[in-house]
């Protein structure tokens, strides 16, 4: 995150995190979501570990040009902010103990509120929120707003998120902001499944680094090519007695760029042209399925 805040100077980060185990950046997405500020945002999900301090403390010191969303414990120790230093002693780290998450969430009320779903659609949820400051020994205090988010369809299991601007995001857009991060984590998820995206397998360093933005690439291709193609045609999603699909995901469209691949190219060469020349339709039909799925 260092190194992106000196790379790009004039830019602000909302950085996600998911609470995974590994702390790294997976995937960028540049936006103007925040409306307040006329410079752009840039959209950084990562996987850092669960509620990571020192994380939420490096956003707190940088709090001009980077926030942080992710996921917070139900029994974080949050604390007031520490009294003036009355000049005896030490002076205090931190005030007085706040309840943590999960009591205020067990004595108290949810209120029901709409909220942005995975960026496209809108949804009921029951949250709970409150302004603290975090602490962890030896790392002082940060301070948060952490909510609690329950999906009235029960969809999606109860969480508690935290944000490290607590003045500039309500509840209701921390949680929005939160499931942005789904369709990029669905993005590395099929590179890495058709692609074969982080399991190269060269010898030199400099063939792994070129590999993946070549993957990435690949991917942002074959998505453009189907949606030129199928734009005046409805494309209907392959499905199977097993797995059915009310849309067509990136499995559809690299077949749909293989198909076309194959009856542009291939199949209008001069030898396969004789071959199937006297092949009924339906032949080429089946031929073709069979080979944009086996490909």
């Amino acid at each position: 995150m260092a190194h992106l805040l000196h790379w790009f100077p004039e830019r602000k980060f909302l950085l996600l995190g998911d609470g995974g185990r590994h702390g790294r950046i997976t995937g960028i997405r540049q936006g103007r979501e925040n409306q307040r500020d006329e410079m752009s945002v840039s959209f950084v999900i990562s996987r850092p570990r669960r509620a990571s301090h020192e994380l939420a403390s490096f956003c707190h010191r940088h709090g001009d040009r980077v926030g942080l969303i992710s996921r917070f414990h139900a029994d974080a120790a949050l604390y007031d902010r520490p009294p003036a230093y009355s000049g005896q002693g030490r002076p205090r780290v931190r005030g007085r103990r706040r309840r943590t998450p999960g009591e205020v969430v067990t004595a108290g009320s949810l209120s029901t509120q709409t909220v942005r779903w995975h960026g496209c659609t809108d949804r009921e949820v029951k949250l709970a929120s409150a302004s603290a400051h975090w602490y962890k020994a030896d790392r002082g205090l940060v301070p948060v707003r952490w909510v609690f988010v329950r999906d009235n369809t029960g969809t999606r299991r109860d969480e508690y998120e935290y944000c490290t601007l607590p003045g500039q995001f309500t509840p209701a857009e921390i949680v929005s902001h939160d499931t942005q991060r789904w369709t990029i984590e669905v993005t590395f998820q099929e590179v890495r499944a058709h692609l074969g995206f982080e399991t190269p397998r060269q010898r030199v360093a400099r063939s792994v680094q070129r590999m993946a933005p070549f993957l990435l690439g690949l991917y942002s291709l074959v998505s453009l090519i189907d949606h030129r193609h199928t734009a005046s045609a409805e494309c209907e999603p392959a499905s199977r007695p097993w797995y059915e699909k009310s849309e067509p995901t990136f499995s559809d469209a690299l077949e749909s760029v293989r198909r076309l691949f194959w009856t542009e190219t291939v199949f209008q060469q001069d030898s396969f042209a004789r071959a199937l020349a006297k092949a009924p339709s339906q032949f080429k039909d089946t031929l073709l399925d069979l080979l944009c799925q086996a490909a």
